[in-house]
């Protein structure tokens, strides 16, 4: 548990060539919290590091989650576009835990990021998260938003909240939709919330 092992950790991650090192590297940084926070994102702003590093940072930043909320909520205002990711995928603990209104204001800004990225990984984090009102309205403007890759996450938070408010504009996104895969999305969440409203 001595912090002071952290550096070597995380060296093993970033410069051992074998992935279960790499691994086992990970989950030994993700027990050290608020300590490994500021050697993590220096994982994810070097462009030198390979996507599997980059993802074993970001799992450690969630693990970390919400026992070092400060770190997180100020990486979530990086202008990196990577750390800004993963801390805002890293709010889902705290957000859940005390409902933080600064965390929920965080991913208010992300939810209308200017890069895609962030977006869809707040998009994504509502998804999981009790129902917030607030974020509801969003969720279904986006399912208007000229990225596929952002309407297909809006469609798959919507279902995974089991919104049914969202069914007629899924019915309308129907229609209008020319993504093929999008289009398969749109069904499964229109069977779902339909079968989902029977039952009530």
């Amino acid at each position: 548990g001595d912090s002071k092992a952290v550096p070597s950790l995380i060296n093993a991650l970033t410069n051992d060539s074998d992935p279960v090192v790499q691994c086992s590297a990970a989950g030994a940084i993700a027990i050290f919290g608020e300590p490994a926070v500021n050697h993590l994102i220096n994982v994810l702003e070097n462009q030198e590091n390979t996507e599997m590093q980059y993802g074993l940072a970001s799992w450690c930043l969630a693990f970390i989650g919400a026992n070092a909320p400060n770190a997180i909520k100020k990486a979530a205002t990086s202008k990196n576009t990577k750390v800004q990711c993963a801390a805002i995928s890293a709010l889902e603990e705290q957000i859940k835990n005390s409902e933080d209104p600064e965390a929920i204001k965080l991913v208010e800004s992300a939810i209308n990021d200017g890069d895609e990225n962030v977006q869809i990984e707040a998009i994504t984090l509502v998804g999981k998260l009790y129902k917030i009102d607030f974020f509801i309205p969003i969720l279904i403007s986006k399912l208007k938003n000229k990225s596929p890759d952002i309407r297909s996450a809006s469609i798959l938070s919507l279902m995974e909240l089991n919104i049914k408010e969202s069914l007629i504009p899924l019915k309308e996104l129907l229609i209008l939709e020319k993504e093929t895969n999008i289009k398969k999305i749109v069904n499964l969440a229109i069977k779902k919330l339909e079968s989902s409203n029977s039952l009530e």
